[in-house]
């Protein structure tokens, strides 16, 4: 991939849609999951963009094994590129996060908790 390095950072925030697997590759072992995103809400939404996350730092990995299962609420910190074998939308992540949602009233607040050796 020409330029990935040079690509600015992302973050893409939405639901697990399954439980991580570790996998073996050719340089070590790497975490995957997939993350459901919705880019809208009501009438303006969007379709779901799903996307393939992969984690190959091993202290997130130990994070994302630990806590987050199908259905969690997560944020990612990283890079998207499609692979050019498929046209799948991938993440390469570099951070993640959970999110939790607190409702009080009528106002909605996020707080983002993260590993903090991250």
């Amino acid at each position: 991939m020409p330029g990935y390095e040079n690509t600015p950072l992302e973050h893409i925030a939405g639901n697990v849609g399954r439980d991580p697997e570790a996998k073996d590759g050719y340089n070590g072992t790497f975490t995957v999951f997939s993350l459901a995103v919705n880019r809208g809400y009501g009438d303006g939404a969007g379709a779901t963009q799903w996307y393939s996350v992969m984690v190959n730092d091993e202290r997130v990995q130990g994070f994302v094994r630990g806590n987050i299962r199908k259905g969690t609420p997560v944020v990612c910190e990283g890079r998207s590129y499609k692979n050019a074998y498929n046209g799948q939308d991938n993440f390469s992540a570099y951070r993640v996060g959970l999110i939790n949602w607190f409702v009080k009233g009528s106002a909605r607040t996020a707080a983002v908790r993260e590993d903090e050796d991250l």
